[in-house]
């Protein structure tokens, strides 16, 4: 198998870049510093087959436009980069039996040269420097105004790919594929008009050479191949009539899908925060989301106080034996999971319990705290300040490759609650805090891995770390151990069924 690397370079201030370009610093090389072009930073990068447009992989790229994918040896693929939809920029490669290959920028040069390649195939005839030179002025005019490359005059070698003869004769009438995951199997299913011997061409991403398997002659048939979970396939059906007519297929490419496991994990990890961003004080009726729409829980707030914050939770996997294979086969060293509690949607309020603070019915804080299966809330009114809030908070999962990472999974819409319970005690002078979390997520894949989704139904605990020098903490600075409970599933993001 071969890793493909590269980074993705536009002239500064065209209009697919939203930030500052000066906002990330790129690790620019000499010819692209005097260029002075900045990198292209979640951009959709997708490798292509040039004769189907068939896609074999794709990814995003970094902050600092960097991509990184997997794709078979022994081929030559199209490097599409979309950003907001548009097709903007294209790279042509020719990979041989290498483990990483650097594709190097991506850029107005290499998108002319991959036109040319274009233009090539389908016209039949070999493409001038001049006219590269052409194609890369008009690329770049086309970047200033915000277009693709759908507005270039030979737009239609674009969209069309080059016509190429599989099937002359009309021997292939029917050609359909589709996977069993219980049973991990690729089945080829095939029906001609008359009778042939078929012939199935497949090769995984990490096999230099083509397998195949032969039927025996008749009008249809089909061919059951052993798959591995989420690894890449690629496969073409070749007929022969008696008469030695041939025909096949276009390459088709397709993953086969992951299976449906439910994992329950405890996660250790680390918390920096709560840090108390405001306070003020607030009376009147709230109500608390509960995880997932489970209803809402009515409050009283009586001259209460409001304590709006700020916290950052991280979790790692750095050991193989903690990492899904397909995470490692894709080249992924480590996994990162990170919550951020935004201050605009985190909140307390408290004291509970109190005849000045939050006020609940008997029966409403019973459900509230029937909230928690794996943890018991440990407190006492007495002995303890309590409060109690929500947060919708910013999650992603981030993999990361030789130190540079790639973000896989996100929860950007913040709008699945995550219910909070503080309990501070008031018995000694650390004044510790433990925090107790209940929540519903879930995690969109982007990328490799558009197609799914995650739901995470987790319940969480955070003990502050308190040292015998805690009263000359700086800044409000608040860290401690997290430990998180969680049921994990991965679905397809457009059913609710698991796969």
């Amino acid at each position: 198998m071969t890793f493909l690397r590269g980074n993705v370079f536009l002239p500064p201030g065209t209009p697919f870049r939203e930030k500052n370009p000066w906002d990330y610093v790129p690790a620019l090389n000499e010819e692209n510093a005097r260029e002075n072009l900045v990198p292209l930073p979640e951009a959709l990068v997708r490798v292509v087959l040039p004769e189907t447009r068939s896609v074999v992989t794709q990814g995003l790229t970094n902050d600092e436009g960097e991509f990184f994918v997997r794709v078979p040896p022994e081929a030559q693929y199209l490097v599409e980069v979309f950003f907001g939809g548009k097709l903007i920029a294209l790279a042509f490669i020719e990979v041989k039996e290498k483990k990483e290959l650097d594709v190097g920028a991506i850029d107005s040069l290499s998108t002319a040269y991959a036109l040319g390649k274009i233009q090539e195939s389908v016209f039949r005839a070999s493409v001038s420097p001049r006219t590269l030179q052409k194609l890369q002025r008009e690329v770049e005019r086309l970047w200033k105004k915000g277009w693709g490359l759908e507005k270039l005059p030979a737009k239609k070698g674009l969209v069309t790919p080059p016509p190429y003869p599989f099937d002359p004769f009309g021997l292939i009438r029917r050609f359909e594929y589709f996977f069993v995951p219980q049973e991990k199997h690729l089945v080829v299913a095939w029906e001609t008009n008359e009778e042939v011997e078929a012939i199935l061409y497949y090769r995984s991403f990490r096999a230099r050479h083509y397998s195949r398997e032969r039927s025996v002659f008749g009008l249809q048939g089909r061919f059951e191949i052993k798959v591995y979970e989420f690894e890449g396939y690629l496969f073409y059906l070749e007929v022969r009539t008696r008469h030695h007519l041939l025909g096949r297929t276009p390459v088709s490419v397709a993953r086969a899908p992951i299976l449906p496991v439910r994992w329950h994990m405890e996660l250790p990890g680390r918390q920096e925060g709560p840090l108390t961003v405001t306070r003020k004080e607030v009376s009147g009726r709230k109500t608390l989301p509960f995880p997932n729409g489970e209803g809402e829980l009515p409050i009283a707030l009586r001259k209460a106080l409001e304590r709006r914050f700020e916290a950052e939770v991280e979790f790692s996997f750095p050991r193989r034996a903690n990492i899904p294979r397909y995470f490692i086969r894709e080249g992924f060293e480590e996994l990162e999971l990170t919550f951020y509690f935004p201050e605009d949607h985190s909140v307390l309020w408290g004291p509970v319990g109190q005849s000045s603070g939050v006020m609940v019915a008997q029966n409403d804080w019973q459900r509230f705290l029937g909230q928690w299966e794996k943890i018991v809330p440990q407190f006492s009114f007495e002995t303890h300040f309590l409060e109690m809030g929500y947060s919708t908070p910013f999650v992603e999962v981030v993999a990361y490759r030789n130190g540079e990472y790639f973000r896989l999974f996100t929860h950007a819409e913040l709008r699945d609650p995550v219910v909070i319970l503080s309990a501070r005690s008031l018995l000694s002078l650390d004044l510790d805090t433990v925090l107790y979390y209940r929540g519903k997520l879930h995690l969109f894949g982007e990328g490799l891995f558009e197609e799914y989704v995650i739901e995470l139904d987790f319940e969480g605990e955070f003990r502050e770390e308190v040292d015998d020098h805690h009263l000359n903490r700086c800044g409000g600075e608040c860290v401690g151990k997290v430990t998180f409970w969680v049921d994990l599933t991965m679905r397809h993001r457009d059913t609710d069924k698991a796969i």
